[in-house]
């Protein structure tokens, strides 16, 4: 594809912008002379910037439809671009009303109505894994060869101390999200069984994880906090060191399972892997109506395999 100005659009939730790198990076490919502008939201311009696949990434302020300055602005960045085809990786309401504010319309990817490349907004696409769902978009517009990002371009060196094997735990969720936590006292028993198995569990997440993971390594004392200590790049890079990762539906296990670091994840009724879940070709997850149904000796079974650890036998009747 000739050498132009290419916009991408791509908000979030944050797994969902994860999911899209491997889309991201497929566009850089097949503009290899164009100039790619990133139309994101705050939280992901570092992520974007440090992919390498965006000469500029910009911050849609996402203004009301009766915050008239805001929204000239925004039309404004659209015609001053002179972007000749755009990518709508979000294909949301609003941004497939986007394509309105253009004086010309460029070739336009996404479900917008008009778009000179368009995927219908059926339930077939909204059944599919959002990475599918995105691989199939741009087949339409001629981008092909999308494949899961593995964040390789993340440095991991800084993380060569860890004491080996390890295996990283992703026991909090954000605040809002209490109901995707599996018990804080299933995560404890289920690090004293790695400790005593001579696998170090590595606690991750933010401040707001860190009453769990304070439970956590006060029980077990083998445990090493990381609460705080890293970013989710630092995760990412810590990853390809790790033995396995075992985690709730939360942003971490969304940056380790691509790197193909062993992942289990641990998911409620209300999610939906299937559409959401981590990807990479080392991912399992277990789902249940309630979290609390999830058992401890079922995600142990699951950690036997995916660590190729002996099973314990249950005693003789």
């Amino acid at each position: 594809m000739g050498a132009n100005n290419i916009l991408v659009i791509k908000h979030g939730a944050f797994g969902d912008f994860v999911q899209a790198l491997g889309a991201m990076r497929a566009i850089r490919m097949a503009h290899k002379g164009a100039r790619i502008t990133l139309l994101t939201t705050k939280p992901f311009v570092e992520l974007a910037g440090k992919s390498g696949y965006f000469n500029s990434v910009v911050v849609d302020p996402r203004p009301k439809w009766y915050d008239f300055p805001r929204l000239f602005m925004l039309k404004r960045f659209m015609n001053h671009g002179k972007f000749s085809r755009v990518y709508d990786l979000q294909n949301s309401e609003r941004t497939g009303l986007y394509m309105a504010f253009f004086a010309k319309n460029p070739e336009w990817s996404g479900i917008a109505f008009g778009a000179s490349h368009r995927i219908a907004d059926d339930e077939a696409r909204k059944q599919m894994h959002v990475f599918d769902a995105l691989r199939a978009q741009l087949a339409i517009a001629g981008v092909n060869g999308v494949t899961v990002d593995n964040l390789a371009w993340i440095p991991d060196d800084q993380f060569t101390n860890i004491p080996r094997p390890f295996v990283l735990i992703a026991a909090g969720s954000s605040p809002q999200h209490q109901k995707k936590r599996w018990p804080t006292a299933r995560y404890v028993a289920l690090c004293q069984w790695l400790g005593e198995k001579g696998i170090t569990p590595v606690l991750i997440g933010t401040k707001d994880d860190a009453a769990v993971n304070d439970m956590i390594s006060m029980e077990c004392p083998k445990a090493m906090d990381m609460t705080g200590k890293t970013s989710l790049f630092d995760i990412a890079g810590m990853a390809r060191y790790a033995k396995a990762a075992v985690g709730n539906d939360t942003g971490p296990v969304q940056m380790i399972g691509p790197t193909g670091c062993k992942t289990l994840g641990l998911y409620p009724g209300f999610s939906n892997p299937a559409r959401h879940g981590p990807l990479g070709a080392n991912v399992v997850t277990i789902q249940r109506d309630v979290m609390e149904d999830i058992t401890l000796e079922e995600v142990k079974a699951q950690l036997e395999k995916i660590l190729e650890l002996p099973a314990v036998k249950a005693p003789a009747a």
